[in-house]
C-alpha cells in the first residue's frame, strides 16, 4: 500500500478524529474566512499598516518644515532688509552685490 494510501486510511477510521469534528471544521472554516475572504483580511491590515508608517514619516518631514518656516518667519519679522538681501539678493541702485558660497 502507498504511503497516501495508508495516511488516508488512518484519517478515516479514527486515528484523527479532530479533522472531522464539525466544531473544529467550523472554526477553521470561520477562520480562513475572516483571514483572506474579510472586509478586514490579512493583506489590508498589512496594507494599512505600511501606509500608517509612511504617514507618520511624512507628519514628521512637515513638523521639520514648520520648525524652520516658523525660524524663517521671525527672522523676516526681525530684520526685513536683511532678509531680503540674503534669500532674494535684492539690492539698491547704487550697490554692488557679491555673492560667496561655501563648498562643503
Amino acid at each position: 500500500m502507498s504511503t497516501t494510501r495508508k495516511l488516508l486510511l488512518s484519517f478515516t477510521k479514527g486515528g484523527h478524529k479532530l479533522w472531522f469534528n464539525k466544531y473544529f471544521l467550523s472554526f477553521l472554516i470561520f477562520a480562513i474566512y475572516l483571514c483572506f475572504f474579510d472586509q478586514y483580511n490579512v493583506f489590508t491590515q498589512i496594507k494599512l499598516s505600511s501606509t500608517i508608517k509612511e504617514l507618520k514619516k511624512e507628519k514628521e518631514q512637515y513638523q521639520e518644515q514648520l520648525v524652520e518656516a516658523l525660524k524663517e518667519k521671525k527672522m523676516l519679522e526681525k530684520d526685513a532688509d536683511r532678509y531680503a538681501r540674503e534669500h532674494y539678493y535684492m539690492h539698491k541702485e547704487s550697490e554692488d552685490v557679491y555673492i560667496i558660497e561655501e563648498v562643503n
